[in-house]
């Protein structure tokens, strides 16, 4: 389960591409394609390069003005599970 302190990245083993605006994602190793809303998407490309999960949130809460911090802060983690889930992002050890 991702935490807040968390680190996280996209997994090195797909590609993603925008479609008619939309972010979609194929594995490379299953051959699956994954579909991502705009909120989603954003949050793919925060993690092309590991990120601690907080400051992930912190963006999103800069962009996305009209979100409080409860509800951005427990919509991130479900995503981040769920494309954890499907092995689409991994949590990584990161040295500071």
């Amino acid at each position: 389960m991702v935490q807040l302190d968390s680190t996280v990245r996209a997994t090195p083993d797909h590609v993603s591409a925008e479609v008619e605006g939309e972010t979609v994602i194929l594995s490379l190793t299953t051959g699956e394609y994954y579909g991502l809303n705009t909120v989603a998407a954003h949050i793919w490309r925060l993690i092309q390069e590991p990120r601690r999960v907080s400051d992930v949130r912190d963006e999103l809460l800069d962009y996305y003005t009209d979100i409080d911090e409860a509800t951005c802060t427990s919509e991130l983690l479900h995503v981040l599970d769920d494309m954890l889930r499907m092995k689409l992002v991994e949590e990584v050890r990161r040295e500071d």
